[in-house]
């Protein structure tokens, strides 16, 4: 199970022994072990017309071709039921524990909304990183270090950045992590939990129509700008950031890494792209859903390279 399966397959997980649910998050989810010993975290397809299944392998995808850390995504079903697997972030970079932003954002503030999702007017870029500052956040294993890339400020810039490109609005506090080593060494973990991405949660008609229509408020590349982050330009803002906004508030901080990740999508052309697209099932994502994904990929990559650091 260590090495990636062909992109086209799905993985059969229904003899995989069950070990424990997973409580993180808001969606049900739970442990599986293999044969071998490896565990893996089962995530059933959301709901009826959500595509998160194959919008988190795409977007597993999507970062090989980034050059981001990220979790090892496939395709599974069990008992006939739709999802994905992800392997065990701690156990692949054989580290000690795995410690959730929240976790860590109470321990500098006692009062912070730990357990809160969404329009926690706190989760704010500044905090984020004077944590990563206070622990010496650094880099997860296999991330290569450099002048732009130094430490995990810069790469949670690469972060926000893959989410302005993939239209993800779920970077919430448990969606960030750090991975703890021995001697109280921090890094930061690779990305993951890339689902609510790619318009997953739009019926194809409101896809179709989106894809045609000559309503400049009704297009896809509108509905691209309109994504909002899970982060915050303040604590006395009202709504939170817009994906572009969150990756320009980090580089604020990290100007060399954001122009490094800048030119790292500079350099991934628009049909490598669709090509992962276009590489899931036909029975998994209708053509509508595909084409939607492509449009807004392209839209989104042509939107984020007009900005100046």
């Amino acid at each position: 199970m260590s090495d990636r399966l062909h992109y086209s397959q799905i993985l059969d997980v229904t003899h995989w022994l069950a070990v424990n649910d997973e409580p993180m998050g808001t969606k049900p989810k739970f442990w599986l072990r293999t044969e071998s010993g490896e565990d893996w975290l089962f995530k059933k397809k959301h709901r009826l017309h959500s595509d998160d299944d194959c919008t988190e392998k795409i977007a597993s995808e999507l970062a090989v071709l980034f050059g981001l850390p990220h979790a090892t995504v496939e395709l599974a079903q069990r008992n006939g039921e739709r999802g994905i697997v992800t392997r065990d972030i701690v156990a692949e970079c054989e580290a000690e524990a795995l410690i959730h932003g929240n976790s860590l954002l109470v321990e500098v503030d006692p009062e912070y909304p730990s357990g809160d999702f969404y329009h926690v007017a706190n989760h704010t870029i500044d905090r984020i990183f004077s944590v990563f500052a206070a622990r010496c956040v650094g880099l997860p294993p296999g991330t290569e270090a450099r002048t732009e890339l130094a430490d995990g400020r810069d790469l949670f810039t690469g972060y926000l950045l893959f989410d302005a490109w993939i239209g993800n609005t779920d970077r919430h506090h448990e969606n960030w992590a750090v991975l703890k080593f021995a001697v109280d060494r921090f890094v930061l973990a690779p990305s993951y939990d890339h689902a609510s991405s790619l318009g997953h949660n739009l019926q194809d008609s409101e896809r179709a129509d989106r894809l045609v229509s000559k309503d400049r408020n009704r297009t896809v590349e509108a509905y691209a700008a309109k994504a909002r982050s899970a982060l915050f330009r303040s604590e006395a803002d009202k709504k939170p950031a817009s994906t572009d906004e969150a990756f320009a508030l980090a580089t604020v901080s990290c100007r060399k890494a954001g122009r490094y990740w800048l030119n790292r999508l500079r350099e991934i052309s628009d049909d490598a792209a669709t090509d992962i697209v276009n590489r899931v099932p036909d029975g998994l994502l209708s053509p509508h859903g595909k084409r939607f994904a492509v449009q807004l990929l392209r839209a989104n990559r042509a939107r984020l390279l007009k900005a100046t650091i």
